[in-house]
């Protein structure tokens, strides 16, 4: 989509001369990196650009906001590689936590609308437990009642069926302990059940009124 160290001030990372990578696992790349390799760095990059930009759009609901900030997130992941530790969570969930701050300062110093796009989630395709999957019926109204819950539970529900991530991963992005999130979860469900019957009553009506 866009490479996050051009048009900057820094220059694009050097690069050393080094054999082909032979492994495409994360730890290999990640091991080169750290090495200051700027191909190993931007096959991670290519790898979970789109994951990260997700992320941010869905935050953000801005196009131009979210990629300034990916690109920002990846120019932080690349300055401190080095420090990056492998604590049993996968490097997406480390990206996340740095895109989760990132959007975190970037509300910070801007009182901007934290709404969630209504047309660029593909409800249908998010996986998710079955509680969830029964309010999929109609994905305008579900992402309608999604935008009202409070932004701390939209994470949740983001990073829970969307991303597809388990509780402590989750836990770990937004700073809170496993069972908050599980608990955060289970009343955003609870909330969502109660904003859907709204939604269908609300489009009842307008729809009356076009008629």
């Amino acid at each position: 989509m866009f490479w996050p160290f051009r048009s900057r001030v820094v220059a694009q990372p050097e690069t050393r001369s080094s054999p082909p990578l032979e492994e495409p696992g994360d730890s290999a790349l990640i091991r080169r990196a750290r090495q200051r390799d700027g191909e190993a760095f931007g096959i991670l990059y290519e790898r979970y650009l789109e994951r990260v930009y997700r992320y941010i759009a869905y935050r953000t609901a801005n196009t131009v906001v979210a990629e300034d900030l990916t690109s920002e997130v990846f120019l932080n992941a690349w300055k401190s590689i080095e420090r990056y530790e492998d604590r049993g969570y996968a490097f997406s969930t480390w990206l996340l936590r740095l895109a989760h701050n990132e959007v975190t300062d970037y509300y910070r110093t801007r009182r901007n609308d934290t709404s969630l796009p209504e047309t660029d989630v593909h409800v249908s395709h998010l996986p998710g437990p079955d509680d969830f999957a029964e309010l999929k019926d109609d994905q305008v109204a579900l992402l309608r009642a999604v935008r009202q819950l409070p932004d701390e539970w939209r994470q949740v529900i983001l990073l829970r069926f969307v991303e597809g991530l388990p509780f402590d991963e989750i836990a770990v992005i937004v700073g809170k302990s496993s069972g908050a999130c599980r608990v955060i979860q289970h009343r955003a469900l609870a909330r969502l059940r109660e904003l859907l019957p709204r939604e269908e009553k609300v489009r009842e009506v307008s729809s009356i009124a076009q008629s």
